[in-house]
């Protein structure tokens, strides 16, 4: 690892690699140290030996450093190791988030820890190399022991304050003591100990604390003023004696610095604020523990019971929180007064509560200076006229929002000289008689094809190529090598001595045909293309949707005609919604599309847990990725699905023919389906194994089998549809 500066580094790295040629290095512009700090020298740092090690660079670190982090997979596979031996050590650029998150999404597969900095001008090194925009790593593999990094930030961030360092001279960095930690300086005697402070990330809050929120109120018209509490003051020392923070601050000084802390914003009780003749009255009970209480309702609905102790802040939390009583209340720092909101709107909102109790002595007999008033309106629906009441201003036509902003239809009421009304805001006043001649505010609805067009278009986009990698998953023959073997996935001892590009290439045959011949597949397929065969009147509404099934070269898709659909929307598009939506279980005779799709996705989650594990097993991720695409819908009708239905092997074992005989006849009349898969014959006994189908769940005919003269065994066992022979 190779530590240079900006006028000789080139010449340190062409150097370095003539004196060790193949040995992997890097490097960068920077200072280094060991007993004093150089910046204008050369500072190698080597193993001789005990490790493993491979270095290299990601370039374009400032747009796309994870086009190249197949060097580092490579360098990883070569060097081996984990994270109890081995480290990666990076020089860097510029453009440090990204590089960490490229490179860390590697190292994190086998736990390898990442340390490292950024260097000067732009510049590092790798192999003898110079690049810039670029980060060099090296992983370094500890032979005959572990490997264990650190970190420690002194310069711990409080808060939100920047600090600026001008006019330093690293050179003369030295090292003070701030709570027992080293503290970096600029320079001895040129920072005082605010300046110190700041730069280890300290902030003025620190140093004075803040005073507590004041509070101010009326109560009974009368405004009340509580005060926070005062911030308890820093404690400040330097070298153990009380100090300023104008002090100048020398090396090897010792500051201990204990922040500021903030008081406490004012809370004020019910005694506070009322007084004890304020409360005298209003007494409701004792608690558990003797107190006096105080009872407090809105609405008619109680509040709860509150001591003299109780914060103001805990009874507004407890008004807000109480659901019955359909009341908020808010405090403003601006009027300086409570505001009761009706959480109902319309004449359903109403705000009451006692002058003489608790309530109107605290909040001094608010009153509701506006009261709420429902929506009324005349509408005309399909020919029939309706006043309606609503108790909003946003009113539903069964989808339609339509918001009421103001009055208007009415007859405007006018004084006794026939002059129009106005109210105290110069708004016009209605009498609340319909006004005939009054214009009318129309709303006509209509189908957003554009939006119904491209849904459909995109199903059908979507369908297509569903069915298509799933019949392409499972149709697709293996790859063979020249001997007639198949190509299997490489482990990683088959991966060494190889290039990068052959492993892709043999990763890429092995997975063709990985799937080839899968029943489960072939089965979601066929239950696919037989959902949208569609015939009678589905079949014609399917095609006045614009979706008519074609086949060729034995894939069925979908074709999708716009202008078909767009026409049918404009004439019936109730005909287009239910070919998609209705469903037998809410009554429809048939299924539409999407209830038919439905039923065979359901069974793609059983494959996708199969398919997945194997191939994940196997190494190839981006395959694993594309399959739970196509059958990641599948596992829940899977679940429901009755276990009767799936096929079970029963092994039989007879004395002779006759037993043979009549235990399988006892066998066809006991299951749905009956299909012997072997029969071996022996001298005095005969084996069958027999595939079979359940009528139910009962298996109680394997008892009687077992039961039966001249049957030796009987068994069932579950079978997953593959038979070894």
């Amino acid at each position: 690892m190779l530590l240079s500066n900006n006028s000789q580094f080139e010449e340190h790295v062409r150097e370095l690699e003539k004196q060790f040629p193949g040995v992997p290095s890097i490097g960068c512009i920077g200072m280094s140290y060991q007993i004093g700090i150089v910046e204008n020298g050369v500072a190698v740092i080597a193993f001789s030996d005990g490790v493993t090690a491979a270095s290299n660079v990601l370039e374009e670190v400032s747009s796309m450093p994870v086009k190249y982090i197949r060097r580092l997979e490579q360098d990883m596979r070569t060097v081996g190791g984990a994270s109890r031996d081995t480290v990666c050590i990076d020089f860097c650029t510029g453009n440090d988030a990204c590089v960490l998150t490229t490179i860390y999404t590697a190292l994190r597969q086998r736990g390898i820890s990442l340390v490292g900095g950024t260097g000067d001008q732009g510049k590092v090194s790798a192999n003898g190399r110079v690049y810039q925009d670029a980060v060099a790593y090296a992983l370094v593999r500890n032979l005959n022991g572990r490997v264990k990094t650190y970190k420690e930030n002194i310069y711990h961030q409080l808060g939100n304050y920047s600090f600026i360092a001008s006019d330093t001279d690293r050179a003369n960095y030295i090292l003070g003591s701030l709570n027992g930690k080293p503290a970096k300086l600029f320079r001895s005697g040129a920072l005082t100990v605010l300046e110190l402070l700041m730069m280890n990330g300290y902030s003025s809050i620190d140093l004075l604390g803040r005073t507590g929120k004041n509070l101010s109120i009326m109560v009974d018209g009368q405004r009340m003023l509580f005060r926070g509490e005062p911030a308890v003051p820093c404690v400040l020392r330097l070298n153990g004696a009380e100090a300023a923070p104008s002090t100048v601050v020398y090396a090897g000084d010792s500051i201990e610095f204990v922040p500021a802390v903030s008081g406490a914003p004012a809370q004020r009780t019910l005694k506070d604020l009322l007084g004890e003749e304020g409360l005298k009255g209003l007494e409701s009970g004792t608690d558990k523990n003797g107190n006096t209480t105080y009872a407090l309702e809105i609405n008619g609905v109680k509040i709860g019971d509150f001591t003299e102790k109780t914060e103001l802040s805990t009874i507004i939390s407890r008004i807000n929180s109480n659901k019955d009583a359909g009341v908020n209340v808010s405090y403003s720092k601006l009027t300086n007064e409570f505001t009761f909101t009706a959480k109902e709107t319309g004449t359903a909102g109403e705000i009451q509560f006692s002058k003489d109790g608790l309530g109107g002595k605290l909040f001094g007999a608010a009153e509701q200076t506006a009261k709420g008033q429902d929506a009324i309106f005349t509408a005309t629906i399909d020919g029939k006229e309706m006043e309606l009441t609503r108790s909003s201003n946003i009113v539903d036509f069964d989808g339609l929002s339509v918001t009421l902003k103001g009055e208007f239809g009415y007859k405007q009421a006018v004084d006794d000289a026939g002059n129009p009304k106005l109210d105290d805001k110069g708004n016009p006043v209605y009498t609340g008689e319909l006004d005939r001649t009054a214009e009318k505010i129309t709303f006509t609805t209509s189908s957003d094809s554009d939006k119904i067009v491209e849904a459909v278009k995109s199903f059908v986009n979507d369908y297509n190529e569903m069915v298509t990698q799933i019949k392409n998953a499972y149709g697709t023959l293996p790859m063979q090598r020249s001997n007639g073997a198949y190509y299997q996935p490489l482990t990683d001892e088959d991966k060494e001595g190889m290039t990068d590009s052959a492993i892709e290439d043999w990763e890429e045959k092995a997975k063709t045909g990985i799937l080839f011949g899968d029943r489960d597949l072939s089965s979601l397929y066929s239950r696919l293309t037989s959902a949208v065969s569609m015939y009678g009147q589905d079949g014609a509404d399917l095609k006045a949707a614009g979706i008519t099934v074609n086949y060729s070269n034995g894939l069925s898709t979908l074709s999708f005609d716009e202008k078909t659909l767009r026409d049918t929307l404009d004439s019936d598009p109730d005909r287009v919604k239910d070919i998609f939506s209705k469903s037998t279980d809410n009554g429809a005779a048939t299924n539409g599309l999407v209830a038919a799709i439905k039923e065979p996705l359901d069974i793609a989650f059983l494959f996708w847990a199969i398919a997945a594990g194997i191939v994940l097993a196997a190494g190839l991720i981006p395959l694993a990725v594309a399959g739970s695409v196509c059958v990641g819908a599948v596992l829940l009708a899977l679940v429901n699905r009755k276990s009767h239905l799936d096929p079970y092997i029963m092994v039989l074992r007879c004395e002779g023919g006759e037993s043979e005989t009549a235990a399988r006849s006892c066998l066809e009349r006991s299951v749905k389906r009956l299909v012997v898969k072997s029969k071996t014959v022996q001298a005095g006994e005969v084996e069958l194994q027999l595939e079979l189908r359940l009528l139910g769940e009962d298996t109680g005919f394997v008892n009687t089998l077992a039961s039966m003269e001249g049957v030796r065994s009987a068994a069932l066992v579950s079978y997953n549809g593959d038979y070894m022979g």
